[in-house]
């Protein structure tokens, strides 16, 4: 891995990163004699499963972001907070969402509430 970031082949962050990496562990364990098939059918029968969870989330997200856009929700939104503005409950979620923003990213934040 290393000789190909060197020599320019590849970089860290390309995408033939990751399976140069997958190839060069595969290559370790077969020298030492740590990996047998059952093994690493297992591995990538796990990889596939963990996979197939993570775009499942991602796709669902996508289409919720669609469908969240297309109802225009956001507006609905909006025009409700603008009716409470005077509420003292809305300015302290504001200021617990600004405070909780400083220290987390904006996804964990936002799922908080809905758990």
């Amino acid at each position: 891995m290393l000789a190909y970031t060197f020599f320019g082949l590849s970089t860290l962050s390309h995408q033939l990163g990751g399976p140069f990496a997958v190839v060069y562990a595969v290559f370790l364990d077969i020298v030492h004699r740590k990996l047998n098939f059952a093994e690493f059918y297992l591995s990538r029968v796990h990889t596939g499963t963990s996979v197939g969870a993570l775009m499942t989330v991602v796709s669902v997200s996508g289409l919720d972001a669609w469908l969240i856009a297309r109802e225009q929700i956001p507006m609905m939104w909006a025009q409700n907070v603008s009716e409470m503005v005077s509420s003292p409950t809305l300015i302290f979620v504001a200021i617990l969402l600004l405070v909780l923003g400083l220290f987390m990213d904006a996804t964990p934040v936002i799922l908080m509430p809905t758990i």
